[in-house]
């Protein structure tokens, strides 16, 4: 698959964000006097939405380069493709993490590992793993952040099934109703079901519209050009929409809580965020866009999966594990450049290439 840069250094802002949140819990009294400026950059929740509509996009691009060629979907390749970019330095950092609990090191329950194993932590409170997080609290640090692998994993799993259904039978309107449909049983669930609102955004039935955002720019790619031509072919529209969504939103995030995270606004921060992305990939020139293609940024980018995996090792409760902040960051990137180019890149060098959309020429 040709690779769009862009696209990658928008990967390594998000992870960046979301490893720079975290290593907020290193420094003694949070992110004050010159550190300040971090506490604007570490969004994290803004990070993982950023990761799942772009998730969203780049699969279904992957997938309808393939059916245009072939007309068909290779699920066993897609699945062996997904198998060797994941489960590597995933059970290599599982394997870490429940060998340093079983000597005690850290308080880890063997029910917390067994969850995060099948990627099942998304469910963690339906499953009854909250009751835990007391007795073994590190399990919940050191696993929890899992919740957005198991929402991936889950979404893999359903997701080429619906597609060449929806290819083959020309039902994309499929689609957009889930999107709709999604946001309502998050609602319906936030009121009548108030012990799981912690989760909505986790669980697959909850919190999959995202995701489902970025396929649907995908597949209708050329349609949403035309809609938001006004915005694409405006550089101060851009830049606008850059600061709506990494200054505005967060925000919202801070201040509104459950009355954007459980409604329609969270469907409509993933649309945004749509358009971002799409302006990205047919390379519209705007502000930050330099920034995502810069070699620090690219470079983030590249290792976002083993820095995803590896950051809440070094930025956790327990304080052996790091030696605090700034040095929590450089483990993180040292960690994860060893995971990259050690499990990720020995593995993914011999997995079967995707075939590259036409449209994205």
């Amino acid at each position: 698959m040709k690779r769009i840069a862009s696209l990658d250094g928008l990967r390594g802002w998000a992870v960046a964000m979301v490893f720079i949140g975290h290593a907020e819990r290193t420094v003694p009294g949070g992110y004050s006097g010159i550190l300040t400026p971090l506490k604007w950059f570490s969004a994290g929740d803004l990070g993982v939405h950023l990761f799942f509509v772009l998730s969203g996009f780049i699969i279904t691009r992957l997938l309808l380069g393939e059916f245009a060629k072939t007309g068909r979907i290779d699920l066993a390749n897609f699945y062996l493709r997904r198998t060797r970019r994941i489960f590597p330095a995933f059970y290599i950092y599982l394997i870490i993490i429940g060998t340093v609990g079983a000597i005690g090191y850290l308080s880890i329950d063997s029910r917390q590992m067994l969850v995060a194993t099948f990627y099942l932590w998304n469910y963690a409170g339906i499953l009854g793993l909250d009751s835990l997080s007391k007795a073994s609290p590190d399990g919940i640090w050191y696993l929890g952040h899992f919740w957005t692998l198991s929402l991936e994993e889950q979404f893999y799993w359903f997701w080429p099934a619906l597609f060449i259904f929806m290819m083959k039978f020309r039902r994309t309107w499929v689609l957009t109703a889930l999107i709709v449909i999604v946001p309502s049983i998050r609602i319906v669930s936030y009121f009548m079901f108030p012990a799981v609102r912690g989760q909505l955004n986790t669980m697959f039935h909850t919190g999959i519209d995202s995701i489902l955002v970025g396929c649907l720019f995908a597949i209708h790619q050329e349609r949403a050009k035309i809609l938001f031509s006004k915005i694409l072919d405006s550089k101060a529209a851009l830049t606008c929409l850059t600061l709506v969504i990494f200054f505005l939103f967060p925000i919202c995030h801070h201040y509104l809580r459950g009355y954007w995270t459980a409604t329609y606004l969270r469907t409509f921060e993933a649309a945004t965020i749509g358009v971002f992305i799409l302006a990205l990939a047919i390379g519209k020139d705007f502000f930050l866009r330099s920034v995502f293609l810069c070699r620090p940024v690219l470079f983030l980018g590249t290792i976002s999966y083993s820095l995803y995996l590896w950051q809440q090792l070094f930025n956790g409760l327990n304080e052996g594990m790091a030696f605090g902040f700034p040095l929590s960051i450089a483990e993180t990137l040292g960690a994860a450049s060893l995971s990259f180019y050690l499990i990720e890149k020995r593995f993914n060098a011999r997995r079967p290439h995707a075939i590259e959309p036409s449209a994205m020429r």
